[in-house]
């Protein structure tokens, strides 16, 4: 198999020094817009680099939280949750229109995209939200709120698996308190990988085999890891 017909995501403009040796490996990214991390600057030079390189470019709105990197749930009321939403989208695609270029997707970060999987309203207004913004795809999970909500609104999807992460049972993500969030080798990636690409199942963490099916695989681009495990999987293909 052509390495170039795997679709790796990755999530970039959050400060990792090797950003740019990462695009070499990957199909698409989504830029964080200053929910997490960023800033004007920061969205506009990731995107260039993007750009140039053929990559997809995606916005990756999340709950305003650069103390927690958005990785903590936030309780917003409806305006607020609407007033973040339309900022870090709005920075986002004020700097893609710099470029001319065409915005590919759309995905949540962090706490936000797991919340997505399980409240049904906050599913409802992020959907009605991103309604007003360009973008030909949204990552999903498999499974949950969010995915099951934009197909009935004949939203087109693409759903994405982590090959980073662990899951749990319920097809969710393991929970980065705990010491077995993350895997634990570079084959454990690669091995992951290859299950839900060629089995469109996922092995949970007390062993049980649940279904998963994936159009899209993505890598945390803010792990110290994230090159070294790229450039493993690319070693495998192209072997």
């Amino acid at each position: 198999m052509n390495r170039n017909e795997l679709h790796i995501n990755c999530d970039l403009g959050e400060g990792s020094k090797n950003e740019s040796q990462i695009m070499n490996y990957i199909q698409a990214c989504n830029i964080a817009c200053g929910g997490h991390f960023g800033d004007s600057n920061s969205v506009y030079q990731t995107l260039s680099k993007a750009v140039d390189l053929g990559i997809e470019v995606g916005a990756h709105p999340s709950y305003p939280d650069f103390e927690n990197f958005g990785r903590v749930s936030i309780n917003l009321d409806k305006e607020a949750f609407f007033s973040s939403m339309r900022q870090q989208l709005d920075l986002y695609f004020d700097q893609l229109s710099k470029l001319k270029a065409e915005n590919n997707h759309i995905k949540a970060h962090g706490a936000l995209y797991n919340d997505l999987c399980v409240n049904e309203e906050l599913c409802t207004w992020f959907l009605e939200i991103i309604k007003s913004y360009p973008h030909k795809t949204l990552y999903t999970p498999f499974n949950g709120s969010l995915a099951d909500l934009a197909k009935e609104s004949n939203r087109p999807v693409s759903f994405e698996a982590f090959i980073d992460r662990n899951y749990n049972r319920e097809g969710r993500l393991v929970s980065r308190a705990l010491a077995n969030a993350e895997k634990d080798s570079l084959v454990a990636v690669y091995d992951q990988l290859e299950s839900i690409r060629l089995k469109q199942e996922v092995q949970c963490t007390d062993g049980t085999l649940i279904s998963m099916k994936a159009d899209t695989f993505c890598i945390h681009g803010d792990h110290p890891l994230a090159l070294e495990r790229l450039q493993f999987i690319e070693e495998r293909y192209s072997k």
